[in-house]
């Protein structure tokens, strides 16, 4: 399980290491339709011997000791040989937990077989569901995992994506900063000033939906905050105004009300429900 590629200057090394003293650590391998192998361990090992077999150095049918394992071993044998190496790159560690979650395993059998924590494991399979390009940024060290676990507060990738690509204009040297990040997904905000729907539903309905609602007088105009990068199974059921099926009591929101929704990102889709109003 390798998703960032081996530097050219570390094959041309191991390459010289064996063509100095051999190969002294044997390839994993794990079966593959058609009569073929795939590496489960040894990938670095592999492309030094294919750098010795494009210089001519050794025969392109050179024998090469192999260990077979299951398929079912592949994904583990691969993630700790690299992990033991050095410390796995976070975009591996994604593409590896991911792979073995696929498997059947929990976070807690990957964490067994690998040494992290569940919690840890739990964190980074999160991150597995983030936009292509924000992982490919991570794989190329563009970004840090803190700014990956900002990005996966938005759940839509599109989202992500704008949102990453925002933080990258705007900072310094291109970029991006972990809390613009965090502003940008998190105080979206949409004027329901004038929206029917809003007047339809009333504000009273959304102190009963752990909404936050806050007063403003000069303003007058109602805010709806974060709504939008709610997790989908709020936004089907108490909390999207296109499915209320029944009108509340009062003619709507008092035009000195504004909406703003806190806390609505918990990893347990819980909320805080605070109201006040100032008169």
């Amino acid at each position: 399980m390798r998703t960032v590629p081996y530097s050219a200057e570390s094959v041309s090394e191991l390459a010289d290491s064996i063509k100095g003293v051999g190969l002294l650590q044997n390839l994993v391998v794990h079966a593959l339709p058609g009569d073929r192998h795939g590496v489960a361990a040894g990938g670095r090992r592999l492309a030094a011997l294919n750098m010795l077999a494009e210089r001519g150095i050794i025969p392109a049918d050179w024998p090469v000791r192999v260990k077979i394992i299951s398929q079912e071993l592949a994904t583990a044998a691969s993630m700790t040989e690299n992990g033991h190496r050095r410390d796995m790159h976070p975009a591996e560690q994604i593409a590896g937990f991911c792979a073995m979650a696929q498997e059947g395993k929990t976070p807690a059998q990957i964490g067994d077989l690998l040494g992290y924590s569940p919690r840890h494991v739990q964190r980074m399979l999160k991150l597995a569901d983030l936009a292509p390009v924000i992982l490919d940024a991570l794989a190329e060290d563009l970004i840090t995992t803190e700014h990956c676990q900002a990005l996966a507060l938005e759940n839509d990738t599109a989202r992500q994506v704008q949102v990453f690509e925002a933080a990258c204009q705007s900072g310094w040297g291109g970029k991006p900063e972990v809390q613009t990040i965090r502003r940008l997904v998190t105080e979206s905000e949409v004027a329901v000033a004038g929206n029917s729907k809003f007047r339809f539903v009333g504000a009273d309905a959304f102190c009963q939906m752990n909404c936050a609602l806050t007063c403003s007088a000069t303003t007058r105009v109602a805010m709806w905050t974060a709504w939008r990068s709610m997790p989908p199974c709020w936004k089907n059921s108490r909390l999207l105004l296109n499915t209320f099926g029944k009108p509340k009591a009062g003619d709507g929101a008092p035009d000195a009300w504004s909406l703003s929704v806190s806390a609505v990102r918990m990893p347990e889709h819980t909320a805080v429900c605070r109201s006040r109003k100032r008169c």
